[in-house]
């Protein structure tokens, strides 16, 4: 059982909590054994910053230990963040908790207990500026959710989502994923569509394509073989599942890198890749997907509808680890199978795109 305490306050953000509540609430009918209460000093109702009146499940004396501690923001935070029992009890529980997290303004409580000497942390972006000149030694980070060891925070309101999204990710890859989709939270994606300027000169683009590296948890590292193959390319573009970020650090050093995030990437992935790409390429507008669906055998079909409406050239998917090649009503599928844990008697494989007119594809088997 993994209990989850997200302590609350007079004039606490409502959605700062109720967010995260639910998301990590809905891991329990996902099949994990989570239990998430809420925890006040007295255990009174608690009258929330927009009028909300919540009634705790415990107070700071008789609230269970907990594997991970959740603090929300909201402008009774000012109040909390000088408060010697809320920070003596912070400090104790965080103390002995996995994982100690902040939404919003929350990241101010864990600076008083001494959580944010030093590393990365984010908050509401109009109070960015004053966790700055508080601990002037942080990094205080842009993205939606930060992560510094054992400490997680997330920006403003809204962030609590991806916050809670992300955590469920070390219950199991992929379940916050999972949870979002249950709970019909869409995470406008970034970048869904980009240009990507011809790089090197050349009037013929090299494209280098992969998917499902699942780095660590099928593969130690990326085969010797892939590089290899990759060499020369103009531009190199991961379908999803990459599992580990530095996979994207170590394809860069060949050429520039457009991924999306797929089914068991850790949620963070959603919100810094999207899960689909339009790229303006050179004579040829190409989508990027993963592909992923209710049924493996559709996958082409998944990651063509992803694209009804943008009238692509060529959709890259990934997902079933088996090369597919086809043009279905004059758009170019391609899946270049899985460089790690090929599936259906396939070999490890990659693929190249040419674009030189028309695009053609070629799977690499390495």
């Amino acid at each position: 059982m993994k209990n989850i305490m997200i302590v609350i306050f007079d004039d606490v953000e409502e959605l700062d909590f109720v967010g995260p509540y639910e998301i990590l609430s809905y891991t329990g009918k996902l099949g994990k054994e989570t239990a998430v209460y809420t925890v006040s000093e007295t255990g009174s109702p608690v009258r929330c910053a927009n009028g909300l009146r919540v009634l705790p499940d415990y107070s700071f004396k008789n609230a269970p230990p907990a594997h991970w501690v959740i603090v929300p923001g909201g402008i009774g935070r000012k109040r909390e963040m000088h408060n010697p029992v809320m920070l003596e009890f912070l400090a104790r529980a965080a103390g002995s908790a996995e994982v100690v997290a902040s939404v919003c303004t929350g990241v101010f409580l864990l600076a008083a207990i001494g959580l944010l000497d030093a590393g990365e942390a984010t908050t509401y972006y109009l109070a960015k500026e004053e966790l700055k000149q508080l601990v002037p030694d942080i990094y205080v980070s842009p993205e939606r959710v930060a992560r510094f060891g054992r400490i997680y925070s997330a920006g403003g309101v809204s962030a609590g989502l991806d916050l809670a999204c992300e955590l469920a990710d070390l219950l199991e890859p992929g379940l916050g994923n999972l949870a979002a989709e249950r709970v019909e939270y869409i995470r406008a994606t970034p970048q869904l569509r980009r240009d990507v300027e011809l790089t090197g000169g050349s009037e013929i683009m090299r494209i280098g394509v992969l998917s499902d590296t699942h780095i660590p948890s099928r593969a130690r590292h990326l085969p010797s073989s892939l590089f290899k193959a990759l060499a020369g390319v103009d531009l190199i573009l991961h379908a999803g599942d990459l599992v580990e970020e530095s996979i994207i650090e170590e394809l860069s050093a060949i050429a520039p890198v457009e991924a999306v995030a797929g089914n068991m990437d850790p949620y963070l992935f959603v919100t810094r890749f999207g899960r689909h790409k339009l790229l303006q390429l050179p004579g040829c507008r190409l989508g990027l997907t993963h592909g992923d669906g209710p049924r493996r055998s559709e996958t082409h079909r998944f990651a063509l509808a992803a694209f009804a409406a943008d009238k692509p050239d060529c959709v890259v998917f990934g997902h079933t680890h088996q090369p597919f090649l086809q043009e279905v009503n004059g758009v170019l599928l391609f899946n270049p199978g899985s460089v790690t844990e090929p599936r259906g008697g396939s070999c490890r494989s990659c693929g190249i795109i040419t674009l030189d007119g028309k695009p053609k594809a070629k799977i690499i088997h390495l």
